[in-house]
Protein backbone atom coordinates (compact mmCIF):
# COMPACT_ATOMS: atom_id res chain seq x y z
CA UNK A 1 0.00 0.00 0.00
CA UNK A 2 1.65 3.58 -1.05
CA UNK A 3 0.24 6.70 0.81
CA UNK A 4 0.70 9.53 -0.80
CA UNK A 5 -0.43 13.62 0.29
CA UNK A 6 -3.57 14.64 -1.25
CA UNK A 7 -3.21 17.79 -2.89
CA UNK A 8 -7.13 18.52 -2.65
CA UNK A 9 -8.48 17.34 -5.70
CA UNK A 10 -8.27 13.62 -4.33
CA UNK A 11 -11.88 11.77 -4.03
CA UNK A 12 -12.50 8.25 -3.16
CA UNK A 13 -12.25 6.20 -6.15
CA UNK A 14 -12.13 2.04 -6.83
CA UNK A 15 -11.13 0.10 -9.75
CA UNK A 16 -9.03 2.71 -11.15
CA UNK A 17 -7.24 -0.26 -12.96
CA UNK A 18 -7.24 -3.77 -11.01
CA UNK A 19 -5.97 -3.67 -7.62
CA UNK A 20 -5.87 -0.24 -7.42
CA UNK A 21 -8.38 2.15 -5.32
CA UNK A 22 -7.67 5.51 -4.04
CA UNK A 23 -9.16 7.03 -0.02
CA UNK A 24 -8.81 10.69 -0.67
CA UNK A 25 -11.47 13.27 0.94
CA UNK A 26 -14.06 12.09 3.11
CA UNK A 27 -12.73 8.10 2.97
CA UNK A 28 -11.25 6.72 5.71
CA UNK A 29 -9.22 3.39 6.66
CA UNK A 30 -8.68 1.01 9.14
CA UNK A 31 -5.58 1.50 10.83
CA UNK A 32 -3.27 0.67 14.20
CA UNK A 33 -4.54 0.45 16.81
CA UNK A 34 -8.03 -0.50 15.52
CA UNK A 35 -9.15 -3.81 16.68
CA UNK A 36 -9.82 -6.65 13.79
CA UNK A 37 -12.81 -9.19 14.01
CA UNK A 38 -9.61 -11.80 15.08
CA UNK A 39 -9.37 -10.10 18.26
CA UNK A 40 -5.86 -8.87 17.17
CA UNK A 41 -4.88 -4.86 17.04
CA UNK A 42 -3.88 -3.29 13.57
CA UNK A 43 -0.08 -2.97 13.55
CA UNK A 44 1.44 -0.19 11.13
CA UNK A 45 4.17 -1.92 8.90
CA UNK A 46 7.88 -0.29 9.89
CA UNK A 47 8.44 1.55 6.66
CA UNK A 48 4.40 3.03 6.98
CA UNK A 49 4.33 4.46 10.35
CA UNK A 50 2.69 8.15 10.19
CA UNK A 51 4.38 9.63 12.46
CA UNK A 52 7.78 8.49 11.27
CA UNK A 53 7.71 8.48 8.25
CA UNK A 54 6.55 11.52 6.02
CA UNK A 55 4.09 11.42 3.04
CA UNK A 56 5.38 11.62 -0.54
CA UNK A 57 3.86 14.19 -2.98
CA UNK A 58 1.39 11.91 -5.65
CA UNK A 59 3.21 11.36 -9.16
CA UNK A 60 1.73 13.35 -11.36
CA UNK A 61 0.87 10.56 -13.68
CA UNK A 62 -1.42 8.76 -10.69
CA UNK A 63 -2.66 12.14 -9.96
CA UNK A 64 -4.31 12.43 -13.62
CA UNK A 65 -5.31 9.11 -13.55
CA UNK A 66 -7.43 9.37 -10.74
CA UNK A 67 -8.34 12.33 -11.17
CA UNK A 68 -9.01 13.25 -14.94
CA UNK A 69 -12.34 11.38 -16.48
CA UNK A 70 -11.66 8.71 -18.79
CA UNK A 71 -12.54 10.22 -22.19
CA UNK A 72 -13.03 7.25 -24.33
CA UNK A 73 -15.21 5.06 -21.81
CA UNK A 74 -17.76 3.06 -23.97
CA UNK A 75 -21.54 3.35 -21.56
CA UNK A 76 -21.85 0.53 -19.73
CA UNK A 77 -24.46 -2.18 -20.94
CA UNK A 78 -27.46 -2.79 -19.12
CA UNK A 79 -27.33 -6.49 -16.96
CA UNK A 80 -30.63 -7.91 -19.57
CA UNK A 81 -27.79 -7.85 -21.91
CA UNK A 82 -24.91 -10.11 -19.83
CA UNK A 83 -27.85 -12.37 -19.25
CA UNK A 84 -28.52 -12.64 -22.65
CA UNK A 85 -25.04 -13.30 -23.61
CA UNK A 86 -24.17 -16.04 -20.52
CA UNK A 87 -27.28 -18.14 -21.48
CA UNK A 88 -25.51 -18.72 -24.90
CA UNK A 89 -26.48 -17.39 -28.53
CA UNK A 90 -27.09 -18.50 -31.83
CA UNK A 91 -25.06 -18.55 -34.72
CA UNK A 92 -24.24 -14.92 -35.57
CA UNK A 93 -23.92 -13.35 -32.63
CA UNK A 94 -20.75 -15.72 -31.39
CA UNK A 95 -18.29 -13.39 -32.19
CA UNK A 96 -19.58 -10.28 -31.32
CA UNK A 97 -20.62 -11.69 -27.95
CA UNK A 98 -17.43 -13.43 -27.32
CA UNK A 99 -15.64 -9.98 -27.85
CA UNK A 100 -18.19 -8.13 -25.13
CA UNK A 101 -17.64 -10.78 -22.82
CA UNK A 102 -14.12 -11.06 -22.59
CA UNK A 103 -13.39 -7.09 -22.48
CA UNK A 104 -16.15 -7.94 -19.21
CA UNK A 105 -14.35 -10.51 -17.80
CA UNK A 106 -10.61 -8.85 -18.10
CA UNK A 107 -12.27 -5.29 -17.50
CA UNK A 108 -13.41 -6.51 -14.27
CA UNK A 109 -9.74 -7.29 -13.71
CA UNK A 110 -10.02 -11.38 -13.91
CA UNK A 111 -6.79 -12.54 -14.70
CA UNK A 112 -6.13 -13.75 -18.60
CA UNK A 113 -6.23 -17.35 -17.78
CA UNK A 114 -9.48 -17.66 -16.11
CA UNK A 115 -11.13 -15.21 -18.64
CA UNK A 116 -9.97 -17.31 -20.95
CA UNK A 117 -11.27 -20.51 -19.37
CA UNK A 118 -14.59 -18.92 -18.57
CA UNK A 119 -14.86 -18.32 -22.30
CA UNK A 120 -14.50 -21.65 -23.14
CA UNK A 121 -17.29 -23.18 -20.94
CA UNK A 122 -19.75 -20.42 -21.78
CA UNK A 123 -19.12 -21.45 -25.03
CA UNK A 124 -20.41 -24.67 -24.22
CA UNK A 125 -24.10 -22.97 -23.87
CA UNK A 126 -24.02 -21.79 -27.37
CA UNK A 127 -25.88 -23.08 -30.24
CA UNK A 128 -23.93 -24.50 -31.89
CA UNK A 129 -20.53 -23.75 -30.25
CA UNK A 130 -17.85 -21.97 -31.95
CA UNK A 131 -15.10 -23.14 -32.33
CA UNK A 132 -11.99 -23.21 -30.10
CA UNK A 133 -10.04 -21.68 -32.31
CA UNK A 134 -12.24 -18.31 -33.06
CA UNK A 135 -12.77 -17.98 -29.56
CA UNK A 136 -8.86 -17.98 -29.29
CA UNK A 137 -8.30 -15.46 -31.67
CA UNK A 138 -11.25 -13.41 -30.41
CA UNK A 139 -10.05 -13.53 -26.89
CA UNK A 140 -6.82 -12.81 -27.93
CA UNK A 141 -7.32 -9.87 -29.88
CA UNK A 142 -9.49 -8.38 -26.87
CA UNK A 143 -6.58 -8.99 -24.48
CA UNK A 144 -4.27 -7.38 -26.79
CA UNK A 145 -6.38 -4.18 -27.14
CA UNK A 146 -6.61 -3.86 -23.13
CA UNK A 147 -2.74 -4.95 -22.32
CA UNK A 148 -2.20 -1.60 -24.37
CA UNK A 149 -5.11 0.62 -23.10
CA UNK A 150 -3.31 -0.46 -19.79
CA UNK A 151 -0.10 0.35 -20.84
CA UNK A 152 -0.97 3.43 -22.40
CA UNK A 153 -2.68 4.86 -18.93
CA UNK A 154 0.20 3.50 -16.74
CA UNK A 155 2.35 6.11 -19.25
CA UNK A 156 0.13 9.21 -19.01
Amino acid sequence: MSKFKNPGQVKNRTNILPGLDVRGEGGYIVVSPSLHASGKRYEWELSSRPLEVPLSDMPEWLLRMIVEPVQDKPARKPDNYWVKIIQGVGEGERNMSAASLAGYLLGHGITAPIAYELMLLWNERNDPPESIEVIETTFHSILKRDLKRLKGRRRA
